[in-house]
């Protein structure tokens, strides 16, 4: 076996083809189940169902719409939805364009086990090289206990438990980590001793390719460089210090490191540019978010997770942490693993000069997967003889930087600090196999023997079979709606909006997955952050909000449901609703489960629908739609239906100005939704009234229909009736999008005096201050200032958020939220 072991190509060989039998074993039974199945739990979110509709859109978008990627018009339909903060997963998606022709699940379940065989044969060949260079065995060879050990170190790393969660609650994102050991491994040839051009061009390759994986590795990998980077400069002092008359060429080091960073951010950019672009907007982060919840807790680093035997009750932790019950915050991701736990503590006493890089890497890695706060046991307030403490964490440092603040969930700096959990326990396993090794004959055998009991106590510890599946195969209630022609809208119950801080009405992602079957657009969606409007757009089209009502346990009155009554056919014909497809519930799933029948009896009662199809819990209903009337009129200062429909961004609330209803365009571009119906040419006519002011310039519209502008015209002081002329190839059957641009954009608290009183408090503010409380979905926040002045004044917290305002100055002091929610930090205290 030795010998077999000492042979370059079989080794390869051997360990890839061990590595591919072990993800399938160790995945069971996703294999009998390729293209009909994909990991994840009916239970949990669905979000495995994001990943293969990323797969689908990429593709559809980018050979069938071409278009780009980034950008989805067929969810949060009409007002679409940019991609570019999305957890899209563009690598993966980019290796399925070959595979078209299979299904998807089975697609995505041939990445997977794809991604967790290359995961573990890039950190047996990072060991391998961290084992050559610790036994100066470069050129002669690793000896068998080196191999076994690289070998034990990828059995850590691709199968620990914390990939499988991840797999089993969807996050397909965070076990897309094929790339984090090649990069690591590039990483350190480049810079070390004898470090090439091509190791440069390789990491810089790999990094790109990571990030495509997940935008936060960028973060993780960054972070992790400097350490070994740190490390390894020292190393090269004390050389240089040992070598004076050679010294070290570092200029050499400093090209590589520079043609890295150019390689990586070339073949990034074509992401990296909307990324940026997206966050210089303002709402890609939302305070802590969850944190708090989604750290790792301290007992938990040495607890099984719940997809252990010794556990054995998978669905019911997922329902304890939805329901805030279970023993740790939140279901328990990350398991060191005794064994290697064990086998990291000998590797790193036995090479600690040789490791320091690594122990140092695995204790950063540890502590920000904590958290903000200290957590032990589910605790995170602790009382110290009558005195409530918290204890903050190095996290908390993090959050203040920017790009780095925005991982709001720190135990996904797991995908590191089992890195180098697995190199510290590779050590370690060579330490002890090298000894055995040396007893004599028989020395072999206790190499082999001794290696194979250290791989079963590794597998032991994170076993997670059976891994959960959820049934990914395409209800028969879709295949009429499939097989209708046009470009249509569907309205998909549960209605829902869901994003990285909540969900507005009730949602279920695997309905979006559907889209890649029937390629009709959803009024509903999923999406990673977005701005505030997506959701609230929605929420102001009363039909909607009725059903959101009704999703979550709310009641909807008999006024209110004749008034729905009266508008339905204008809402059906606006959107273009043909179908209303109606889900069966999900047992586990609240609230839909409870509330699916309520809603789809309003459906009935006020929507003009007939059943075209109920089996299996699934009601499809055939919508009655009235054509489209030659004139359609928004009265947008009215907040009737026709004004809640028509209007996109850019818009302020409804009031009164000048004895007529109206609303402020506060954003160029401000954007109207018109249906039109056959081919014709139409006249677009705008009633608008300039803002007059000392010294206000000439105001002037310049209308874009669906892209194309037309042409600029001159607003006269008053209110004031505009017209364009439409050519009918301008326009497009259903619904068009209209954006204005306005010459000046002036709004009065920048230049008019304005009232300094908040209320009837008697009191005065300096600067202006805007308050959003609650909303659609529960977002509050508090914007301190205004135009580019203007500064967020809140935390975001759950509860209570407060804003310190100089009474002088009116610059912004301090914030300060206080979580007094059911098992929020401040919720005794409250």
């Amino acid at each position: 076996m030795t010998h077999f072991l000492h042979r370059k190509q079989a080794i390869h060989v051997a360990v890839l083809v061990t590595y591919a039998l072990l993800a399938v074993a160790l995945t069971w039974p996703l294999i009998l189940h390729l293209g009909t199945h994909l990991p994840g739990s009916d239970t949990w979110a669905f979000d495995e169902y994001t990943f293969v509709w990323n797969t689908w859109w990429f593709r559809y978008s980018l050979l069938e719409l071409g278009q780009d990627p980034l950008y989805t018009g067929h969810i949060f339909y009409p007002l679409g939805i940019s991609l570019a903060l999305f957890t899209y997963n563009l690598f993966n998606t980019i290796v399925a364009l070959p595979l078209a022709l299979l299904p998807l699940p089975a697609i995505s379940n041939l990445t997977f086990l794809l991604t967790t065989v290359l995961t573990a044969y890039g950190t047996f060949l990072l060991v391998r090289h961290l084992v050559a260079g610790a036994a100066g065995e470069g050129k002669q060879g690793i000896p068998a206990a080196g191999n076994l050990a690289a070998f034990l170190a990828g059995l850590i790393y691709a199968f620990g438990s914390y990939r499988m969660v991840y797999a089993a609650i969807g996050h397909y994102d965070m076990w897309s980590t094929a790339w984090i050991p090649f990069y690591t491994l590039f990483f350190l040839r480049a810079v070390g001793p004898g470090g090439r051009p091509r190791h440069a061009v390789l990491a810089g390759l790999s990094f790109a390719l990571a990030m495509l994986n997940e935008m936060i590795f960028g973060v993780f990998l960054a972070m992790l460089s400097a350490i070994l980077l740190a490390f390894a400069l020292v190393r090269r002092r004390r050389a240089a210090e040992q070598d004076r008359e050679t010294g070290l060429p570092w200029q050499g080091l400093v090209l590589r490191l520079a043609l890295m960073v150019l390689v990586a951010a070339l073949l990034y950019a074509p992401v990296l540019l909307p990324v940026l672009r997206e966050m210089a907007a303002g709402y890609e982060l939302a305070g802590w978010g969850d944190a708090e919840k989604l750290s790792v807790d301290l007992v938990g680093l040495v607890t099984p997770t719940p997809l252990h035997p010794l556990d054995g009750d998978w669905a019911g932790a997922l329902r304890q942490a939805r329901e805030g019950t279970g023993r740790f915050r939140d279901v328990n991701t990350v398991f060191l693993g005794w064994a290697g736990l064990g086998l990291a503590v000998v590797g790193a006493v036995a090479y600690r000069r040789r490791l320091a890089a690594w122990i140092t890497s695995l204790i950063v890695f540890v502590t920000f997967s904590l958290g903000p706060l200290l957590q032990i046991n589910g605790r995170s307030a602790f009382d110290l003889d009558g005195l409530t403490v918290n204890v903050p964490l190095p996290f908390i440092l993090l959050h203040y930087l920017p790009l780095v603040k925005a991982n709001r969930v720190p135990n996904r700096f797991s995908v590191v600090l089992m890195l180098a959990l697995a190199v510290l326990a590779a050590f370690g396993a060579l330490w002890l196999l090298a000894r055995a090794a040396k007893l004599g004959r028989g020395g072999r055998w206790l190499v082999a023997g001794g290696a194979t009991v250290l791989a079963f106590l590794v597998l032991l510890d994170h076993w997670s079979v059976p891994l959960p599946l959820t049934d990914a195969r395409l209800p028969a209630a879709y295949e009429q709606i499939a097989a209708e022609p046009g470009d249509f809208a569907i309205l998909q119950l549960p209605l829902g909006w869901r994003n990285s801080f909540g969900v507005q009405g009730t949602e279920n992602t695997r309905t979006q997955y559907y889209q890649a079957y029937h390629h009709k657009r959803l009024l509903s969606g999923n999406i990673s952050r977005n701005p505030p409007y997506k959701f609230d757009y929605f929420r102001q089209v009363p039909i909607l909000e009725s059903l959101i009502t009704l999703e979550t346990y709310g009641e909807v009155d008999a006024g209110r449901r004749a008034a729905d009554r009266e508008t339905a056919a204008d809402f059906v014909r606006f959107y273009d609703v043909r179908y209303v497809v109606v889900a069966p519930g999900v047992p586990g799933r609240p609230p839909y489960v409870d509330t699916r029948d309520a809603a789809l009896a309003y459906v009935e009662e006020v929507l003009p629908v007939a059943r075209i199809y109920d089996a299996d819990g699934w009601v499809v209903l055939r919508v009655e739609q009235p054509p489209l009337p030659a004139r359609f009129a928004a009265d947008l200062g009215s907040g009737d239906l026709q004004a809640a429909m028509a209007l996109g961004e850019g818009w302020a609330g409804d009031e009164e100005i000048q004895g007529a209803g109206a609303r402020w365009a506060v954003s160029q571009g401000a954007r109207l939704f018109l249906p039109a119906g056959a081919a014709a040419d139409h006249r677009l006519e705008l009633v608008a009234l300039p803002f007059q002011y000392p010294g206000a310039p000439e105001q002037a519209i310049t209308p874009a229909v669906n892209g194309h502008r037309l042409e600029r015209v001159a607003v006269r002081p008053g209110w004031g009736t505009y017209a364009w002329d439409v050519p009918a190839g301008l326009l497009r059957p259903g619904l068009n999008e209209v954006h204005l641009d306005f010459e000046d954009l002036a709004a009065p608290a920048e230049v008019l005096p304005s009232s300094a009183s908040i209320g009837a408090t008697g009191l005065e503010t300096p600067v202006a201050i805007e308050v959003n409380s609650g909303g659609p979905a529960g977002f509050a926040y508090i914007t301190v200032g205004a135009g580019a002045g203007a500064e967020d004044g809140s935390l975001h917290s759950p509860g209570y958020n407060l804003a310190v305002v100089d009474p002088a100055s009116g610059r912004l002091l301090d914030r300060q939220g206080f979580d007094t929610t059911a098992g929020g930090s401040q919720a005794q205290g409250a």
